[in-house]
């Protein structure tokens, strides 16, 4: 992977402002975890603006160097993995994402942005045609997250988006973090079709929005109070008719 690393002088003292490039795509800022220059404009309060190229960073470290005023430094920075499953049947993880949404006080139809902050996350929007991972996620650590949007979807995908992403959130980066206790993870919702463990991966996170937003004695109490009328389902649930539909079937109704 190539890499194109930009540093220029930032707007306020003691500001340096750092691009990685890698196709334009932006994901993230972190704090510059080295002890540079002193006593130069770049020993503290720098970031770097990460952004990443054809697909994911690997596991490991990245090494950057740059010059500063009276001498040299250096950064070192955790780069990304994808996530990986935890091959847990439908039921299950269904099952996970209701007892989530109860200890979180998720309830039908209830906003689902707060809930992100209330989890140590905040979401940003970006331009869909100059982005090739428009809807994605990147855990630093369990309460530390950014969920990535487009800004041309409805707010019902939107909602389901975020609580796909969630679930990489629950189910996902504990299972990296297990494995790479140092690591961060990206997940996007665009995957290579021939991973089979980044395909489960997507079908998980679709499996716990679903039980996130939908619960399933909620949803058969409404399938029957609505007499299986799907646009009204779905707009008690604050989902898309074709997210009510997939749940539907999914509970055989």
């Amino acid at each position: 992977m190539l890499l194109d690393l930009r540093m220029s002088l930032g707007p306020r003292e003691n500001e340096t402002v750092g691009r990685l490039m890698a196709s334009g795509n932006y994901i993230g800022r972190w704090p510059l975890r080295n002890h540079a220059c002193p006593h130069s404009m770049y020993s503290k309060g720098n970031y770097l603006k990460i952004y990443v190229v054809h697909g994911m960073f690997t596991c490991g470290k990245l090494e950057i160097g740059f010059g500063c005023v009276g001498g040299s430094s250096g950064v070192q920075m955790e780069d990304f993995i994808p996530p990986e499953p935890t091959w847990a049947p439908k039921e299950r993880v269904h099952a996970f994402a209701e007892a989530i949404a109860k200890q979180v006080s998720l309830e039908v139809g209830d906003p689902i942005v707060p809930l992100v902050a209330r989890l140590g996350g905040h979401i940003e929007y970006r331009d869909t045609p100059s982005n090739k991972y428009p809807e994605s996620i990147i855990v630093r650590e369990p309460n530390e997250f950014t969920i990535f949007l487009p800004t041309m979807t409805s707010v019902e995908r939107d909602r389901f988006t975020i609580a796909h992403e969630l679930g990489h959130l629950f189910l996902h980066f504990p299972v990296v973090r297990k494995k790479n206790p140092h690591c961060m993870m990206m997940a996007t919702r665009w995957v290579d079709e021939t991973n089979d463990s980044l395909k489960r991966t997507e079908w998980e996170a679709n499996w716990f929005a679903a039980g996130l937003l939908m619960n399933a004695v909620k949803f058969r109490e409404a399938f029957s109070s609505y007499d299986g009328d799907i646009p009204k389902i779905a707009a008690l649930f604050a989902v898309s008719e074709s997210a009510a539909d997939v749940r539907k079937q999914a509970l055989g109704l």
